[in-house]
């Protein structure tokens, strides 16, 4: 007789159907926000900033650094930095190009603006690599 197997995977299936309802919206999904357009090679610019923004307390420190620095003090990459952490929170329709972030690779000649592609892990440590040479990282890795 066959009928224990049976009665086995339908009980399997009723107690899967317990652990696995289906989610029910009770409002509209809020409309994603937009984030960096690519162009041309400048993907790696998009991942990294993109992923920075959602380290919210990495994100609000070096907003804070950047509010307790007086905008003339400050290089064009790191107040173009902070108004693109600025824009893609408030942006919800259009997605933001990073031609000025390139502008600014440029501008202090960092080898990120040349127009080619770049590895992501790469940008990031220059990132951060910069926050520390501006003093806006300790060696310990502490924002002040």
């Amino acid at each position: 007789n066959n009928g224990g197997g049976n009665y086995v995977e339908e009980k399997e299936k009723k107690e899967i159907k317990q652990f696995s309802p289906t989610p029910k919206i009770s409002k509209p999904i809020e409309t994603q926000k937009i984030g960096i357009s690519n162009s041309g090679n400048s993907c790696f610019i998009a991942v990294v900033i993109q992923m920075l923004n959602c380290c919210t307390t990495l994100k609000k420190s070096i907003h804070q650094i950047f509010i307790k620095i007086p905008q003339q003090s400050q290089s064009m990459f790191e107040t173009v930095l902070s108004e693109t952490f600025e824009q893609l929170n408030q942006n919800k329709n259009q997605s933001i190009n990073p031609s000025q972030i390139q502008k600014a690779l440029r501008e202090m000649e960092s080898p990120f603006g040349d127009g080619n592609q770049h590895d992501a892990h790469e940008f990031l440590h220059f990132i951060f690599l910069h926050l520390s040479e501006t003093k806006f990282i300790t060696s310990s890795g502490v924002l002040y």
